[in-house]
């Protein structure tokens, strides 16, 4: 069986908080596709800017992009001080960081040769007379199919220069008469100077289409479906599957703008494009939660730990999950969901180091049966002296896994029946 899923992130990206003013490069070139180059001689060594120019300039290029607060082009972006030290020394702490890694994912970790390439420098930083060729970032995988669908607000939203993040949300609904299926979800990004992250939801009744304030925590009653933020790319459901188009469909999309830099006037309306075919697939793919709904983390409670699982009924015999995004909020420190079969323990999703800012979706291929068990582990680090319950806002915390899967379950009265219904060691 081919895996669809390419890439996809609900991606809060944890970039650093402090700004640095850029030093402009006046020897900076162009691409074919007027994208900034950096300098050919920046006063770099050959083989550190190819690590910069191929890991961190889809972020922190000539032109910053998605609120990264500086560039890292030049001798002087990299020689410079800031709020922690070095800047150099500041790169390489986030690089060896397991908890909030750069790069962040959903992009893979940085080799150990290109590590060692900046640690050998960062000894003694010496200015470097090399001319370099340009190495563009690394391509990001895109889907294999012509979007028709798309899920725009009804008007720009303008970020307000004193604020350095904001959550957004609109809402689009989609009519169809005839049922259709969702085969893949693609970002739209307008605005990369501020753009950080983006999540397309269902939701059971419309929202307004115009741009407003909401939580960074989702409504308990809306589903995900897809998130992207920068490195994710298209989520492409496996050919057997596609999911239902069918009616009218209320869908949300929350997006959190990072404007660290204090730009004015900058406005958005990135959205989500969608691919649909009415030959249908054949299966309906959905997506169901495991987890647990019902826990109060006690203050100042350090590695709070909770069991849940579930047996998997009858009825869930045959059904395939191809992808799964664990979600907790800003207490979690690991996650982690298995399934237990004839003996044999299967991963169904798991961040044994958990960071808010970096929630991807994960591949994974397990078809269960009646008997077997599927079990989730949520740990947290309640420094608090207050209580922390389940619940939808940033300061509550949640323990679910997002799971998606086919063939659709008839009569699921709800997605997040299996995370209600789990019992708790």
């Amino acid at each position: 069986m081919r895996f669809g899923l390419l890439t996809a992130a609900m991606v809060l990206v944890g970039c650093s908080s402090t700004s640095v003013t850029p030093t402009p490069s006046t020897d900076a070139g162009t691409t074919s596709d007027g994208s900034v180059t950096p300098p050919a001689k920046s006063g770099l060594p050959c083989a550190v800017q190819d690590v910069l120019s191929q890991r961190c300039h889809q972020c922190h290029g000539p032109t910053v992009q998605f609120g990264a607060p500086m560039p890292l082009v030049t001798y002087e972006d990299l020689t410079a001080t800031a709020t922690g030290g070095r800047i150099i020394d500041r790169v390489i702490a986030r690089v060896k960081d397991d908890k909030k890694p750069m790069p962040q994912p959903p992009n893979p970790r940085l080799g150990t040769a290109d590590l060692a390439t900046l640690q050998t420098w960062a000894q003694t930083m010496p200015r470097s007379d090399e001319t370099c060729a340009y190495k563009p970032p690394l391509p990001t995988p895109t889907a294999d199919c012509t979007p028709d669908r798309s899920i725009r607000p009804a008007s720009k939203w303008t970020m307000p220069k004193d604020k350095s993040n904001e959550y957004v949300c609109y809402g689009v609904d989609i009519t169809e008469a005839q049922k259709r299926h969702i085969t893949a979800m693609i970002p739209h990004i307008v605005n990369n100077k501020i753009v950080h992250h983006v999540l397309l939801l269902e939701a059971p009744t419309a929202q307004s289409s115009t741009p407003f304030a909401c939580p960074s925590g989702m409504a308990t009653t809306w589903r995900m479906l897809y998130g992207w933020a920068p490195g994710g790319a298209a989520l492409a459901t496996p050919p057997e599957a596609g999911f239902p188009l069918e009616g009218t469909k209320h869908y949300v999309v929350q997006l959190h703008y990072n404007n660290v830099q204090a730009l004015e006037g900058e406005t958005d309306d990135s959205g989500i494009d969608l691919c649909t075919t009415p030959t249908l697939r054949a299966n309906d793919a959905d997506v169901m939660a495991f987890g647990n709904l019902r826990f109060t983390i006690p203050p100042n409670s350090p590695n709070y730990t909770i069991d849940c699982g579930i047996t998997v009924p009858n009825n869930f015999t045959g059904l395939h999950f191809f992808a799964a995004m664990p979600h907790m909020h800003n207490l979690g420190a690991k996650i982690e969901t298995t399934l237990i079969q004839g003996g044999k323990t299967i991963d169904m999703g798991s961040v044994p180091s958990w960071d808010f800012n970096a929630q991807p979706w994960k591949p994974i291929d397990a078809t269960v049966n009646g008997g077997d068990q599927i079990r989730t582990t949520c740990a947290w680090n309640n420094n608090t002296g207050q209580p922390v319950k389940y619940g939808s806002n940033t300061e509550d915390e949640m323990c679910y896994s997002f799971t998606m899967y086919y063939p659709r379950i008839s009569g699921l009265f709800s997605w997040e029946v299996p995370a209600a219904t789990s019992q708790c060691k």
